[in-house]
């Protein structure tokens, strides 16, 4: 499904969060919608019942960095399903 959002490109929301670390650990926007296209899920998607949305967490190997990217699928949106870049981590 992250995969699917991703592709349709309006359907991926970032985090003031997510860009304030993207800006820290110089990642860019397209580094992290590589790894919502094509990323592992390294940790399986979850129900968060207090956010009301689901969470996972995706890892993959882009520009030289092994980047990882918490998110969550918000289902309640009125313009539909969107990915919500939580944070980016290069580990």
């Amino acid at each position: 499904m992250v995969r699917d959002l991703a592709a349709e490109g309006g359907r991926v929301v970032f985090s003031e969060h997510a860009r304030q670390r993207m800006r820290q650990r110089d990642v860019s926007t397209q580094q992290v919608m590589q790894v919502l296209l094509r990323g592992e899920v390294v940790e399986p998607v979850r129900w968060d019942s207090e956010r009301r949305n689901y969470r996972l967490k995706l890892r993959a190997l882009t520009a030289g960095e092994d980047v990882e990217v918490p998110c969550a699928i918000d289902v309640e949106q009125l313009m539909g399903q969107v990915v919500i870049v939580i944070t980016v981590m290069v580990i």
